[in-house]
């Protein structure tokens, strides 16, 4: 399922316009973009957990140009899926139409 999918599905289930999904959609995850660029957790209970992760400075040896390189830090995001939502995607649980 792509984003444009998830949109619309997410229209017809609650009786909005794709356009306002769309806008709610963007801004949500714009948000969480800004919460983690300014060194924020964001936890989206019984979803997931994303945090940045800084990874150091390292230097390393490259053999074909025969000296030392440094990579510099960097910094990734890091996502830890709830263990309800794992358990529940692993259960298999058909969808009947209600919440999952």
């Amino acid at each position: 399922m792509n984003r444009k999918q998830l949109i619309k599905e997410i229209a017809e289930r609650n009786n909005f316009t794709q356009e306002e999904v769309k806008i709610i959609f963007d801004d949500t995850f714009e948000i969480i973009k800004e919460k983690l660029f300014f060194g924020m957790n964001v936890a989206i209970r019984d979803f997931a957990y994303f945090k940045i992760k800084e990874s150091p400075s390292r230097e390393f040896f490259v053999p074909s140009k025969r000296k030392k390189v440094r990579k510099p830090k960097r910094f990734n995001i890091s996502v830890t899926m709830s263990e309800k939502f794992i358990k529940k995607v692993q259960s298999k649980t058909i969808y009947d139409g209600n919440k999952v």
